[in-house]
């Protein structure tokens, strides 16, 4: 019983985003993608130090595990530093992912949050 109303919840949460993404495949240039679009922006960049993380690719590449390793917190500190003065303004951001789902690059809900970390993702040490 608990997994149905789990799943139920999951899908009637998960509706207004499908619905929402779905005006941008109809009309991506109007004011209620728009709109959407930088409310996601928006949201990313306030919660940008636990949103913008990608463990799994930190972990397999090679030079960050070392660094991390060895240098520890110093390591860690200096790329945040880095990375905060490199975070693009929210209408870079926006036209970013406009052109994405023009191109059909984004069609999915998921598609758009890997598009959105993807623009801002700042790795220091492939630069």
């Amino acid at each position: 019983m608990r997994l149905v109303i789990t799943v139920a919840a999951l899908v009637a949460l998960s509706a207004p985003a499908q619905a929402q993404l779905l005006h941008c495949s109809e009309d991506v240039k109007g004011s209620v993608c728009q709109a959407y679009l930088e409310g996601k922006v928006a949201g990313a960049l306030a919660y940008k130090d636990k949103f913008g993380k990608k463990k799994a690719d930190a972990s397999t590449d090679f030079s960050n595990r070392a660094l991390s390793y060895r240098a520890g917190n110093r390591f860690k500190q200096a790329n945040q530093q880095y990375c905060q003065d490199r975070i693009p303004q929210p209408q870079v951001l926006v036209d970013g992912l406009t052109d994405a789902i023009l191109a059909k690059e984004i069609q999915t809900e998921e598609e758009l949050t890997l598009g959105l970390r993807g623009l801002l993702d700042c790795q220091r040490l492939s630069q």
